[in-house]
């Protein structure tokens, strides 16, 4: 097939911090069901440690991320995910607020529904690519996206549709991946 067209950053991103604005995290086999919680909490572990990295070097707030992966189905990665922002979140705010806000929203499609992203406008967004699609954020985490998942969300269309779920998830980010 054809190759992708390249991929460009806007030039207003801060090089000194950002001079790699696709990033690549080497991923454990995690599979749906795994119930290996340290292989799970040191994954998640690992994300948190670049999504801190962009709020503290960017003053980000939650409405800045976007965590994105081809299948939600039984994904523990994303719940465990979820949890972690939150967490992170709720030790940086005032603790004189006492009011619940959620920080990480975990978006799990139901066939024949519609998400609905007015739920999540100020929180991180966690969700599938196919409901990611039109949504983006300054920073995009592409979880769990290798060829076999592609084919598993495509259908194993290989082909337009397979290119256009990788290209979806490729596209969310406005600064970095």
């Amino acid at each position: 097939g054809k190759p992708l067209p390249s991929i460009r950053c806007d030039n207003n991103i801060k090089k000194d911090i950002n001079n790699k604005p696709i990033k690549i995290i080497d991923t454990p086999l995690i599979y749906a069901g795994d119930t290996n919680d340290n292989k799970i909490n040191n994954y998640c572990d690992e994300i948190m440690e670049y999504y801190k990295y962009e709020v503290d070097n960017n003053n980000y707030n939650p409405n800045d991320f976007l965590i994105i992966f081809p299948i939600m189905k039984k994904n523990v990665i994303a719940s465990e995910l979820q949890n972690k922002i939150q967490d992170y979140w709720l030790e940086k705010e005032d603790p004189n607020n006492d009011t619940y806000i959620q920080y990480a929203y975990l978006h799990k499609h139901t066939e024949g529904t519609v998400i609905n992203t007015k739920d999540s406008i100020n929180s991180t967004r966690i969700m599938s690519i196919r409901s990611a699609k039109g949504d983006g954020r300054k920073v995009t985490f592409v979880l769990g996206v290798t060829e076999d998942t592609l084919k598993i969300v495509s259908n194993k269309q290989i082909g337009i549709v397979y290119e256009s779920y990788l290209h979806v998830a490729l596209t969310r980010s406005k600064n970095q991946i």
